[in-house]
């Protein structure tokens, strides 16, 4: 069991008259973290920055619960983190209070009231992340903050075709590696489509999938791979061979700052029926 997602406490399974359970969208930076799940101390991580400002409004409890555990240097814009706690004011005074203690690179979207056996990881019905490409031949900053710069231009057309290889269920094993030890590498892919837009100075590409589950850093695996195909790198058909096969291709990831946790999908029964519909958005 991860430090992420603990089992309950007697406290927090029974509950107060006024403690509730509440689901959270987080966004942030992630350049600065060494990833998501809390480590020792000393180490910057996105949940013990969470964990402190929850202090702050009183949280009690051991480890907030989140969605998924992001690698150091992936950011976020929909992240799903969920926590018990006694709060008597509106979800929307809630989310303040929590940004009010959040360093600059991490703020709550929105909170919610869940059910108060609602778990994020577990109960997810899918993810999306997008991945971001920049092409420029010179070194560009701050676009370099969230992107992959590559100096040559990929064939977009053959970026289109790999990334419809991976629709529907397949064994991804040469793309990932189970996030537990033994367990299944299949995974159902829902979307897995390139996009591209052009803007000054640099021509932007973006890489969109959404699944029922991930391996380990199998979405940057697969940015890599499609890109050194794109390229002229690696055969045309390589991909869809090493779909079928199971062999490994050649080495590589695409870099953490270009990969964006953008949204995590829950079925509706989550939801309290008395707070069904009901969200606090801070815009």
């Amino acid at each position: 069991m991860s430090a992420s997602n603990p089992p309950l406490n007697d406290a927090e399974a029974s509950g107060g008259s006024s403690e509730a359970h509440y689901k959270f969208t987080v966004s942030y930076d992630g350049t600065s973290f060494k990833g998501f799940q809390r480590q020792t101390d000393g180490v910057r991580t996105v949940q013990g920055e969470l964990e402190k400002a929850f202090r702050s409004v009183g949280w009690t409890g051991t480890a907030i619960r989140g969605a998924g555990r992001t690698d150091s240097g992936v950011h976020a814009s929909g992240q799903v983190i969920s926590a018990r706690l006694c709060w008597n004011h509106p979800p929307a005074a809630l989310v303040g209070a929590l940004n009010v203690s959040l360093p600059p690179e991490i703020a709550i979207q929105d909170a919610e009231r869940v059910r108060s056996d609602f778990d994020p990881r577990r109960d997810a019905v899918s993810r999306t992340y997008r991945y971001r490409i920049l092409i420029h031949p010179i070194r560009q900053p701050l676009s370099e903050r969230n992107g992959w710069r590559l100096s040559a231009v990929p064939d977009f057309e053959k970026l289109r075709e790999t990334g419809a290889v991976f629709l529907g269920t397949h064994d991804f094993a040469s793309f990932g590696s189970a996030p537990e030890k033994g367990g299944s590498t299949v995974r159902r892919i829902y979307r897995s489509r390139w996009l591209r837009s052009a803007e000054t100075p640099e021509k932007l590409f973006f890489y969109e999938v959404e699944a029922n589950g991930f391996l380990y850093r199998m979405v940057r695996r697969l940015v890599y791979l499609q890109a050194m195909a794109a390229l002229g790198f690696l055969p045309g058909d390589s991909l869809r061979e090493a779909l079928e096969s199971g062999r490994p291709l050649r080495a590589g990831l695409a870099p953490a700052a270009g990969l964006t946790l953008t949204n995590v999908s829950y079925p509706a029964w989550i939801y309290d029926s008395d707070e069904t519909g009901k969200q606090a958005e801070i815009f």
